[in-house]
């Protein structure tokens, strides 16, 4: 109990309860109630009544932190799922494919025919490289985001200055191999 007194207009609460707002594994915070009224005698029911909203409090911060987590967790199997048919069906088709080319362009003595099917298979090719590139970036998304992220964020950034979206080609497990003082400079 705070003795009541008006100082500049303000007016000091005549009681202030304060209740633990925390679950069994964690502390949330406090839940500070104050009341200018005097007619709180300080009676055991209203001290529980506030200590049991403190506990709703905190189990709603907890379903809510629950929640959250499920929904991080289904993203992440997304993802997972993603780079799996990426892998399992787009890569195996179009490594399919090229090898088919390759056996033609050996089939042909037309040099033109032979470039061509050499360059269209040299894009599929580039092609696999960037889907394995973004199934490696789905693997190893996170929070703050791996180096591949902070590059393709800051060249999409600089699009705009540039007037163009740059061409971005990664090679290789970027986020896991390259250490912390290149990244800092990359």
């Amino acid at each position: 109990r705070c003795a009541g007194r008006v100082d500049e207009g303000l007016v000091e609460p005549a009681v202030v309860v304060q209740v633990p707002v925390r679950s069994l594994r964690r502390q949330h915070g406090t839940l500070v109630l104050a009341s200018a009224s005097r007619e709180w005698d300080g009676d055991h029911g209203g001290a529980l009544a506030a200590r049991a909203f403190g506990e709703q409090a905190a189990l709603a911060i907890g379903l809510t932190q629950a929640r959250a987590e499920h929904e991080r967790l289904a993203l992440l199997e997304e993802r997972d799922r993603i780079g799996r048919d990426l892998h399992d069906l787009v890569i195996q088709r179009l490594f399919a494919t090229g090898m088919v080319l390759q056996g033609a362009q050996r089939m042909t003595s037309d040099s033109a025919v032979e470039e061509r099917v050499g360059r269209a298979v040299h894009e599929l090719d580039q092609t696999i490289r960037e889907v394995r590139s973004t199934i490696f970036a789905l693997h190893h998304a996170q929070e703050g985001g791996g180096l591949r992220s902070q590059v393709l964020q800051e060249v999409a950034a600089g699009s705009s200055a540039l007037g163009f979206e740059p061409t971005v080609r990664f090679d290789g497990p970027i986020d896991s191999t390259v250490s912390d003082d290149v990244r800092e400079h990359v």
